[in-house]
């Protein structure tokens, strides 16, 4: 079974020494480390959706995706999110896609995260979202 991030706070209260530490990490950590990279190319396969349909969906030009997704470059935080967008991921998905990536999560204190969020929470594209960002005087995704 999965375990939910509180679960693992809670747990890891428990944790008081280096021996529990190192239990920890093997017994709830390990198959949870991943790149940015194999995660969206695990997502999209379970989606059976190509590269090329993320790119298209995406908005992000076609080499810049294929070098996103081979791992020659690191994304941004505006292009996870419009893949996030364009694979049609939940906001635990997009929230995990923004972690491996090494960007930050949307946070619900931001009035640009909030309008993102909508977006992923009720399927929106990324045009769509672009429109809500301008809509409210919000920086669209780049």
């Amino acid at each position: 079974m999965i375990k939910d991030t509180n679960e693992l706070n809670d747990i890891l209260s428990r944790v008081d020494s280096g021996d529990k530490l190192d239990n920890y990490i093997e017994a709830e950590l390990k198959g949870n480390e991943t790149d940015f990279k194999t995660y969206i190319n695990d997502y999209i396969r379970t989606k059976d959706m190509t590269i090329a349909d993320l790119q298209k969906k995406s908005l992000i030009d076609r080499t810049y995706i294929y070098q996103l997704m081979d791992g020659r470059k690191n994304p941004g935080r505006d292009k996870v999110i419009a893949i996030a967008l364009a694979g049609g991921m939940t906001l635990k998905e997009c929230q995990k896609a923004l972690r491996v990536s090494g960007n930050g999560e949307l946070y619900s204190k931001s009035r640009r995260d909030t309008i993102i969020t909508y977006g992923v929470n009720n399927g929106l594209g990324v045009i769509a979202v672009n429109g809500l960002l301008e809509q409210y005087g919000e920086p669209i995704l780049q």
